[in-house]
């Protein structure tokens, strides 16, 4: 399913059913069922919980064993998204590094451009390429000011320590921070393991902090550009 299907989806869900109703547990399974193959159903739901509760390997060993239909999409952002989001870097130059992403659907989608590119995940994917490079969100190894450009696509949302994760990417940012979040109410129980909920602009522009800022509001997410 993609992106775009998903935050329709989701709409109903979270804007459309009464919140005793939307959150209760026996209501919700079968779309949880489904959502993650029968597996691990007990795990997926109770996310929020446990991820307080886990190590930085455990975590990781988690989102490796839990197989969510929507991994198979191939990128989290929406079609909306993707076009603003090529316009803007469509005419720039310099370096950028996207930062949270286990593939380069984002960075290839830029070629031809006259930026240098580089993606990066906690978990390296299979024959990675020259560009990728294995990074942890919390301790980015690069120095300050390294990129010119920093973009972040669904990932924050998914991160116990928002606060670190958010230090990091405006550490390395040289120009700017790109980021993109679901524009989500809070719910205990979400088919896709958020542990942070943005359901207003300022929820996300306070987080980031910076004072010269854009940020759209398209087809259910949120597309932040952080000047710095």
């Amino acid at each position: 399913m993609n992106r775009d299907l998903t935050n329709t989806f989701r709409f109903f869900l979270d804007e459309c059913l009464p919140p005793f109703l939307r959150d209760n547990k026996y209501f919700i399974y079968p779309f949880f069922y489904l959502a993650f193959r029968g597996l691990h159903i007990s795990t997926a739901m109770n996310f929020k919980t446990l991820a307080s509760t886990l190590s930085s390997d455990q975590y990781r060993q988690l989102y490796q064993d839990l197989s969510c239909i929507s991994r198979d999409r191939l990128t989290d952002l929406n079609s909306q998204s993707i076009h603003q989001v090529l316009e803007f870097f469509s005419s720039r130059t310099g370096t950028l590094i996207d930062i949270g992403s286990p593939t380069d659907f984002f960075i290839s989608k830029l070629q031809p451009t006259k930026l240098a590119t580089y993606f990066s995940d906690l978990v390296t994917p299979p024959n990675p390429p020259s560009n990728f490079i294995p990074a942890d969100i919390l301790s980015l190894p690069f120095a300050d000011n390294s990129f010119d450009y920093v973009t972040c696509f669904h990932t924050l949302e998914h991160i116990p320590n928002l606060d670190q994760a958010v230090n990091q990417l405006l550490r390395i940012t040289k120009k700017t921070l790109v980021i993109a979040v679901p524009r989500q109410r809070y719910y205990y129980y979400t088919l896709d393991l958020h542990l942070h909920f943005f359901p207003t602009q300022e929820s996300l522009t306070q987080t980031i902090g910076l004072t010269k800022f854009q940020c759209l509001n398209l087809h259910g997410d949120w597309l932040y550009f952080g000047y710095k």
